[in-house]
């Protein structure tokens, strides 16, 4: 027995077809540019592009005590460095470990400097002896 919607179905098959087709092309070409114009490899590339934007949480525990005067200290010293050690040639720097010592050590590792991160002594960050 002959199906009553047999061209039709055909058709809309084929539709559904050439558009799923065309989809894929025009992915495929953008993703070709977007390796091109980042340089980036083509995984990385797929997996930075389907990866959902999710808002930063906010961040838990207290806020930082300091005062407006011991901020404008800070942000004075921490030009400061900024400027010594972007005149230096690349150097190795130790620095003791804190909070925001990787910050800093990150950005020391932009000019070039080997950056050492050290826990002073036995004692860990928070002041308690830690194992051999």
């Amino acid at each position: 027995m002959e199906d009553r919607h047999g061209d039709a179905r055909g058709t809309a098959t084929g539709d559904r077809r050439a558009v799923s087709e065309q989809r894929a092309q025009n992915a495929d070409a953008f993703l070709n540019e977007f390796v091109a114009l980042t340089g980036s490899h083509r995984k990385r590339a797929i997996r930075l592009l389907a990866r959902r934007l999710v808002p930063a949480k906010p961040r838990r525990g207290r806020r930082p005590a300091y005062g407006p005067d011991v901020e404008a200290a800070l942000l004075a010293l921490w030009n400061l460095s900024d400027r010594l050690f972007s005149r230096l040639e690349s150097c190795l720097v130790g620095m003791g470990a804190c909070a925001g010592a990787h910050y800093r050590a990150c950005e020391l590792a932009a000019l070039g400097h080997e950056v050492r991160l050290m826990v002073s002594g036995d004692r860990g960050p928070c002041g308690a002896a830690q194992a051999p």
